[in-house]
């Protein structure tokens, strides 16, 4: 898999996620699965702090998620 880039603006994200999951003792495996989708999250979202992010950014997200699971969603405008 490759790595996605993350902005600077969100840089110190994935290090504050990390550390808050360790704190809550999830295991290794779950620690990486979930830092690696919030990656590819801040990777599409790119210079847009996550702080800001608004609801309809999130449903954008997702959208794009579902376009190739659910190929009558290629209408969505994102």
């Amino acid at each position: 898999m490759q790595i996605q880039r993350v902005d600077s603006v969100n840089g110190h994200v994935l290090k504050a996620m990390k550390d808050h999951l360790i704190l809550k003792t999830y295991s290794a495996s779950t620690i990486r699965t979930y830092l690696n989708e919030m990656q590819q999250l801040l990777h599409t979202v790119a210079n847009i702090p996550v702080d800001a992010l608004q609801p309809e950014h999130l449903k954008r997200y997702f959208a794009c998620l579902y376009l190739p699971i659910y190929p009558k969603a290629e209408g969505i405008s994102i």
